[in-house]
């Protein structure tokens, strides 16, 4: 009669479930980016057709204070922009903008 023996390397399980864990947040997170990302870029879209409505609009001679602050809002619609664009790439698959090993600390004993 013989006997079977198993060996089980149990760091290594416990480390990858540690990784699937990481990996199944990071996912929900990227999910929430995207669908943040998404809810804000439509009103931002609706203040910029808005917008260039109210410039062709305003006479030729409307004063400075009007074509300033109209100047500004263009310049506020665009920063914002800029991050809904930039937010989506938080889960992005070649690599974070926080790096790998920020966002796993980040993560670490939330559970």
């Amino acid at each position: 009669m013989g006997a079977l023996v198993t060996l089980r390397d149990l760091d290594s399980l416990e480390s990858i479930n540690t990784q699937l864990q990481v990996s199944e947040r990071l996912a929900a997170l990227g999910r929430i980016t995207a669908g943040v990302a998404h809810e804000v870029k439509n009103p931002l879209n609706s203040m910029r057709l808005w917008l260039e409505n109210l410039k062709e609009s305003l006479p030729a001679e409307a004063d400075g204070a009007s074509r300033q602050a109209v100047q500004v809002l263009d310049k506020e619609i665009d920063r914002l922009d800029a991050v809904g664009k930039t937010f989506p790439r938080f889960h992005a698959t070649d690599g974070y903008p926080f790096g790998g090993d920020a966002i796993g600390r980040a993560f670490e004993g939330s559970s």
